[in-house]
């Protein structure tokens, strides 16, 4: 399936890095990021939890394709329907995507795994087909890298909030 195939999909996207979130629960979400265990957050033993809990429907995580070349979505809170629409568990990040973010981001990803940092964006999106009556969509993401369950492999957790 092409971007265009797929009527969320986003004809245009930008973004900019921010030093911290405005929403209270992405700096929630940051706080634990700076808490996190000395081995890192682990698919499976710290997620999902108590300290997550309010967190989750606002959360998603991407795994790694051949080291970031691309990412394959495998979990997506509830609330994030608004962003992908329906059906996007397991689709790639490039088929979800505005093409003109793709590249940055997919180097984002990279780096965040193999430097284990924390990136926080505002995000601002325009798509040819409405979801939820909404063609404009605005909002936050704090992204960090976490361990697969059964530490396997890192993949990126992605919190979003909109400004709705």
């Amino acid at each position: 399936m092409t971007l265009h195939e797929f009527a969320a999909a986003p004809i245009e996207e930008c973004y900019h890095p921010i030093e911290r979130p405005q929403n209270a629960k992405l700096r929630d979400l940051v706080a634990l990021w700076h808490k996190r265990p000395p081995d890192g957050f682990e698919i499976g033993r710290d997620i999902p939890s108590r300290r997550f809990a309010p967190l989750l429907s606002h959360i998603l995580f991407w795994e790694p394709i051949d080291g970031g070349v691309d990412y394959t979505l495998r979990l997506c809170g509830e609330a994030l329907h608004l962003r992908f629409g329906d059906d996007a568990v397991g689709k790639r990040f490039t088929e979800l995507v505005a093409p003109e973010v793709v590249p940055a981001f997919l180097e984002a990803g990279r780096r965040m795994l193999t430097e284990d940092r924390c990136a926080c964006f505002d995000m601002n999106l325009v798509r040819q087909e409405p979801v939820e009556g909404r063609f404009k969509l605005h909002f936050e993401l704090v992204v960090f890298p976490v361990w697969a369950h059964g530490r396997t492999g890192r993949w990126i957790l992605n919190g979003t909030y909109y400004f709705l």
